[in-house]
């Protein structure tokens, strides 16, 4: 479908015609020039999901003005739009002093008077900045705009979501499921070693790093909904930055507990919403179809767990056990956190299946040794 656009003439972009300001200016952007333009490239996402949730190979090049570009704190400047979600917008840009490309993510007009979203940006930024682990995108530097609005860089990444690869191939070779999750895993290790919960992986928050033998390499974005959990006894968990009432999350890869608004939650959350993205790469569809998370609880208190194996025959009994037990409605049915799934991700030595999935395994173990 055409999407139709108008050509902002204060900072010289294409925003959504139905756009009330310029999320880069904040002036209206109903002053801006008439005139649309279609939007063929398919790098541009305007749906409600988060920013994050794209990065592509092309630079959106209908962005590319010859008016001068928009520049954060003097130094990192506007090439081109990424992506624009319900929260803000991500940018394809420059780090002038340094020369090199970067993602900025802004968070957008309407919520800078959101004591909430302003609070969820910020501990974004902190959580990723004290995780830096390599399957977590990188944040480089933090700021905010003149107009007040809060900004952070990110490593310019070049590849694809995990959802863009699903919604073109269905159900994946077994050994790119396994390395995929793996490596998921690996992230969610290091941020449950500091007692993090990301609560909110999906495919696109999955990123996949273009390689040169076309292996997965991942990373993991948007820790905007991040909370912290009680890991020891006597440790008290954070402000979870949720409003009384209200389920942060999406419905499809939620746990119940997480479903039904409980707020004791822990790491097996995480570990349910793997379990999820397992049996959707590896049957191409999801475990459940409810959408709402009240439709969800009923559906997964009502229905068993999925078989793996009746939906695609050629899944190993091990991997299936593995994806069944991440899926269990009760937590402590579960792995405990990402580390002790990450031990269970493997083929039992008398499993004559290693080898269709050892690659994985051994892709993921050496870098656990780097």
């Amino acid at each position: 479908m055409v999407q139709r656009f108008v050509r902002c003439r204060h900072c010289g972009f294409p925003h959504d015609a139905d756009a009330p300001i310029c999320p880069i200016t904040n002036q209206p952007v109903r002053e801006a020039s008439a005139g649309t333009m279609p939007v063929v490239n398919p790098a541009v996402r305007t749906d409600e999901d988060d920013p994050t949730e794209i990065t592509t190979e092309a630079v959106l090049a209908s962005s590319r003005m010859a008016t001068p570009a928009p520049m954060f704190a003097g130094r990192y400047r506007v090439r081109g739009l990424i992506a624009r979600g319900g929260m803000g917008v991500v940018y394809d840009a420059v780090d002038d002093r340094l020369g090199r490309p970067v993602a900025v993510k802004v968070l957008a007009p309407e919520f800078a008077r959101d004591t909430v979203a302003v609070a969820r940006f910020h501990a974004e930024v902190k959580v990723l900045a004290a995780l830096a682990h390599p399957r977590i995108v990188t944040v480089f530097d933090a700021g905010t705009t003149e107009d007040g609005l809060p900004f952070l860089v990110m490593e310019r990444l070049e590849g694809e979501p995990l959802s863009l690869r699903i919604r073109r191939e269905g159900a994946f070779p077994l050994v790119d499921a396994v390395q995929i999750a793996r490596q998921v895993l690996e992230a969610l290790s290091a941020t449950h070693a500091r007692g993090i919960l990301h609560r909110d992986l999906k495919p696109e928050n999955v990123f996949l790093i273009r390689t040169p033998d076309k292996k997965p390499s991942v990373r993991v974005l948007d820790f905007g909904v991040a909370r912290r959990f009680v890991i020891e006894e006597g440790v008290h968990a954070d402000a979870t930055l949720t409003r009384a009432g209200r389920v942060v999350g999406t419905p499809a890869y939620m746990a119940f507990e997480q479903a039904t608004g409980q707020r004791d939650l822990d790491a097996r959350v995480d570990l349910y919403a793997v379990g999820v993205l397992l049996h959707e790469m590896i049957t191409g569809q999801l475990p459940w179809t409810a959408k709402s998370p009240v439709a969800l609880a009923i559906e997964m208190r009502t229905k068993v767990v999925p078989d793996l194996r009746a939906r695609r025959a050629d899944t190993p009994s091990w991997l299936d056990a593995i994806v069944r037990a991440m899926l269990q409605r009760e937590r402590e049915h579960r792995p405990l956190d990402a580390k002790s799934a990450l031990r269970m991700l493997r083929p039992p030595p008398s499993s004559g299946d290693h080898t269709v999935i050892e690659s994985a395994i051994d892709v993921s173990e050496e870098f656990e040794k780097a």
